[in-house]
């Protein structure tokens, strides 16, 4: 039965033919279990399927509306948090300003709990329709004992135990993962029929993580460490790393490594916009100052997104030649806004590679608005048909 609700829900529109050419099950057992399915509102028909001769078959849908996911993605500055159905479709959202930098990993989870709880009462939550909360972060985590095992860029968040404290303080069940791994369930739920079977998410904001499908299921690693590319050193003399390495990956393509340099530059008096933009203040420049900045034409903010691109295109081209995907996607705010760049970052993957051709593999730029957000509800779908004893969908044909 999960394989088939599972079918359903991948299909997002599935006739009863459909699924038994899917799953394997023959139609009078597809009929039943249908009928079983609809009986407790776990799917819905809508309507009829078109028809070239003879009688049309009945359209399915997952019912989309029967649970909410509660969903919080934490990052180094902010937290947001987002009420989903069962369908990753947002219903409400909000975001929250929190420097985690510069707060004890206690009053950074309080902040948490207190932007949750606030969410919670004016959302006006109905508990008993909501599975789990579920929080990424953005680092190693393991999701079996709840654990945040240390984060690279917060270096005193080590051995949080995430999982016991929010369950403590809000009496709801909680799941955590690894924010780079939960991107790439989002894409399997959310736009499962457009993937190859071995894809690849790179994020690249801050820090720069990766997410990795095989044979269309999630690799976590043996230590739960899948994806720290960012912290692959590719300058052992280079600049120090929050990680503790020197001259690591994100440095130099990442949003970290361009706000850094633009430091320097402004500390050293050179002419930016970004100087009058951080009022002579260095520490507070951020990436949406260097994007202003970029679209009044300045040249310091400009010159170091173009340093950034021969980075990028070597940690895809890393990619290809450690995980042999047939697609990757990447996940990077301003390339978007910037196409001619990141057609730069093609050429120059292409151009200096023996391991990638343009026939072999598809690299393309994320196009789904939110994915981040949805990607930590995606977590709560992932985990209730991972296996039968999480699927509270089967507990209701019990």
């Amino acid at each position: 039965m999960l394989k088939l609700i599972k079918e359903i829900y991948l299909s997002r529109i599935a006739t009863k033919p459909g699924l038994s050419k899917a799953t394997g099950l023959t139609l009078p057992t597809i009929h039943n279990f249908i009928n079983e399915l609809l009986s407790h509102d776990i799917v819905k028909a809508q309507g009829s399927a078109n028809s070239h001769g003879g009688r049309r078959a009945t359209l399915y849908e997952f019912n989309a509306s029967l649970f909410h996911i509660f969903a919080v993605r934490m990052t180094l500055t902010r937290i947001d948090i987002g009420l989903f159905d069962f369908g990753l479709h947002c219903l409400y959202e909000k975001q929250y300003k929190i420097d985690f930098i510069h707060m004890t990993v206690d009053e950074g989870m309080q902040q948490i709990i207190l932007a949750v709880s606030e969410c919670l009462q004016v959302w006006d939550v109905e508990r008993t329709s909501l599975l789990n909360i579920s929080v990424t972060f953005p680092g190693p985590v393991d999701p079996d004992r709840g654990i945040v095992q240390d984060l690279p860029n917060l270096r005193h968040w080590k051995s949080v135990p995430a999982k016991a404290m929010l369950e403590r303080a809000l009496n709801i069940s909680v799941l955590v993962e690894k924010d780079s791994l939960s991107n790439v369930l989002a894409l399997k739920w959310l736009n499962h029929t457009k993937l190859g079977k071995n894809v690849v998410y790179v994020t690249i904001e801050l820090g720069i993580g990766i997410g990795l499908l095989t044979n269309s299921q999630l690799y976590r690693g043996e230590q739960c460490m899948m994806g720290e590319i960012g912290h692959i050193s590719i300058d052992p003399s280079g600049p120090l790393c929050n990680c503790g390495s020197r001259g690591c990956l994100e440095l130099y393509a990442s949003d970290i490594g361009i706000i850094q340099r633009i430091q320097t530059r402004v500390r050293e008096g050179q002419d930016s916009l970004i100087s009058d933009m951080c009022e002579r203040h260095p520490e507070n420049i951020d990436m949406s100052m260097v994007l202003r900045a970029a679209e009044m034409e300045d040249c310091v903010a400009k010159e170091e997104m173009e340093f950034c691109l021969k980075y990028i295109a070597i940690c895809i081209m890393d990619i290809i030649k450690v995980y042999d995907p047939d697609k990757i996607i990447l996940g990077h705010r301003w390339l978007n806004r910037y196409p001619d760049m990141f057609q730069r970052v093609l050429e120059h993957i292409f151009m200096n590679t023996l391991f990638a051709h343009r026939e072999s593999v598809k690299i393309e730029l994320n196009k789904i608005d939110n994915l981040e957000l949805k990607a930590a509800a995606a977590v709560t779908i992932d985990n209730q048909f991972f296996s039968i004893t999480n699927c509270v969908l089967l507990d209701l044909l019990n």
